[in-house]
């Protein structure tokens, strides 16, 4: 009985660690992007995955500035 819980239990975590899996695949995908290909992903993107491209934008946007102001 305990090896069949401990199986079961097992199973649970499979479909999470996909997910999780699938989930850092897409932000290095997102990562790669620049921001006009990241504007038109957000605009077709479901409303959670729209929140991590426009927070990956703006910090896009904040890096770039930084490095003109450094640049001067």
């Amino acid at each position: 009985m305990q090896l069949k819980t401990i199986s079961l239990i097992g199973l649970l975590f499979i479909p999470i660690l996909s997910i999780a899996n699938q989930t850092n695949f897409t932000i290095k995908v997102y990562e790669s992007m620049d921001i006009k290909k990241l504007i038109e992903e957000a605009k077709e993107a479901l409303p959670e995955d729209r929140i991590k491209i426009e927070s990956l934008i703006r910090k896009k946007i904040a890096k770039a500035h930084r490095e003109n102001n450094a640049n001067g």
